[in-house]
């Protein structure tokens, strides 16, 4: 160890030497730590380059256990050695080690390491107290944004907002690919393309279309990777994870939806983006995206949490207000007896208890034959998109409305797009809770797809000169018809 010490501070000398003020000489340790000191103090380690003087400058630290490293981030803790400087750089690390806990608490951290830019040096800049305080209070808002230019063709993006929900509502939400054309206005289409029995899906597609600088209205259809994890429990952390990098305008593309239990069974959503550009002129595709997709889906997806909660009969009292459902007496009372195709359905969305005589004329069956009978064995064929009846299906066992063309073939063989409306009602006739009902009207030059759901769907349905009755129940109009037939046969 003596012999290595030795050799090991003659090659010191030689360098050292040239970097004080005046030629020195290292008789022992004690002057290797005090010259390596003043050296560090001016020294450009970056533009220094030479191996040999770090690995001698590490081996002293190391044998005389210095905890001092060239090119290490640790060099820059220990350039102030004074009281003040190390009580200064203590603060700041305190400061910092808070400010990661919050991140790490609120689910606020990316979701994927960032790297710094190709040719560019690793610069780390230490925030100020004041910086740390002002960041700080931004991350207890409510509501916030952060946003990052990586480099020419990489943006970040992260918001996030509180809602009056537990977890499992949104998660449910954004893990439902298929309804997304529902309440989202820039998605066209949505696709489960891969499923895992215990993973759930693992791959799905999502077509959009957004206006773009320079370029007019833009479409794809997007393939992610997906990952899913879902709640542990009612109100757990949860979590919605895409990611794209076979898009053409796209060398990644990632969304990343957080879900964080607060209290009073409240929810932090938060949305972390990530995207890259296939090239410069894609950049313009990023201002669509922040503008249309990212800045405006606060609203609908808060709007679409009411929808959900609603629509499960509520969610901690949750709203407080939940519209009534329309009875199934008031619509045999109105839209039944309209020359619109009108069919009521079990809970099931698809076998019929009721339909009118334009409905039968539409299937081409006889008015008797059709109750008891599923929808799909009447109208759908090989030629009905099977993605946009599985967006349906979801929306029925959701008991959302729901609005879709569909490519539908009679008993005939005839062939036509049929634009489906359907409801959720109460089931006031037996007692069963919702049934659905649904209206089918011919159109033409349109594309299969679910159409985004609008409240006002049906009411066109009713007629403008419907007006809701104090309606009678079906058991009423059964028990009056019974008392009207006893009187009958009273006076015969």
């Amino acid at each position: 160890a003596g012999f290595k010490f030795r050799s090991m501070l003659l090659r010191l000398h030689s360098r050292c030497a040239h970097h004080g003020g005046r030629r020195c000489f290292l008789t022992g340790p004690g002057d290797v730590v005090k010259h390596v000191t003043t050296v560090l103090r001016g020294l450009d380690v970056e533009r220094q380059g030479s191996q040999v003087l770090k690995d001698g400058f590490n081996g002293v630290f190391k044998n005389l256990g210095v905890p001092l490293e060239l090119d290490s981030p640790r060099t820059s803790l220990y350039q102030d050695m004074s009281e003040s400087g190390l009580r200064k750089r203590l603060e700041t690390l305190k400061t910092e080690t808070e400010l990661i806990q919050k991140y790490l608490a609120e689910g606020l951290a990316p979701s994927t390491p960032s790297f710094p830019v190709v040719g560019e040096p690793d610069k780390v800049a230490t925030p100020s107290p004041q910086e740390n305080e002002l960041r700080g209070s931004v991350l207890d808002a409510e509501e916030g944004e952060e946003y990052v230019e990586q480099d020419s063709l990489t943006r970040r993006l992260k918001k996030w907002y509180t809602i009056e929900s537990t977890t499992e509502v949104p998660y449910q939400m954004m893990a439902t690919f298929e309804l997304y054309p529902q309440w989202i206005p820039w998605c066209q289409s949505g696709r489960v393309l891969l499923s895992h029995p215990v993973k759930g899906v693992t791959k799905a597609a999502v077509g959009f279309g957004i206006k773009v600088p320079f370029m007019g209205v833009l479409g794809d259809d997007i393939e992610y990777r997906v990952e899913l994890e879902p709640p542990p429990e009612p109100h757990g952390a949860a979590r919605v994870y895409t990611i794209s990098d076979q898009s053409r305008y796209m060398q990644r593309l990632v969304y990343d939806w957080r879900f964080v239990p607060l209290d009073n069974f409240r929810t932090k959503v938060i949305l972390d983006v990530e995207f890259k550009g296939a090239a410069q002129w894609c950049m313009p595709i990023w201002e669509g995206l922040r503008r249309d997709v990212i800045n405006d889906i606060s609203k609908a997806f808060t709007d679409r949490v009411v929808a959900l909660q609603a629509s499960a009969g509520g969610d901690r009292g949750r709203p407080a207000l939940r519209p009534k459902l329309a009875s199934l007496t008031s619509v045999l009372q109105g839209p039944f007896l309209r020359d619109q195709a009108v069919v009521v359905t079990e809970s099931n969305g698809r076998t019929i208890r009721h339909a009118n005589a334009a409905f039968a004329a539409l299937a081409g069956r006889s008015l008797d034959f059709i109750p008891g009978k599923d929808i799909p064995d009447l109208l759908q064929d090989t030629g009905t998109d099977r993605d946009v009846l599985r967006g349906m299906g979801a929306a029925i066992r959701a008991r959302l409305p729901a609005t879709a063309v569909v490519r539908n073939k009679n008993k005939a063989g005839k062939e036509f797009l049929n634009r489906l409306s359907l409801a959720p009602l109460d089931d006031d006739e037996s007692d069963t809770g919702v049934v659905f009902w649904a209206v089918l009207k011919v159109v033409h030059g349109m594309d299969q797809s679910l159409e985004f759901s609008t409240p006002d769907a049906l009411d066109e349905a009713w007629g403008p000169d419907y007006e809701h009755p104090d309606a009678i129940s079906g058991k009423d109009m059964l028990t009056d018809s019974s008392t009207r037939s006893n009187s009958i046969s009273h006076v015969q």
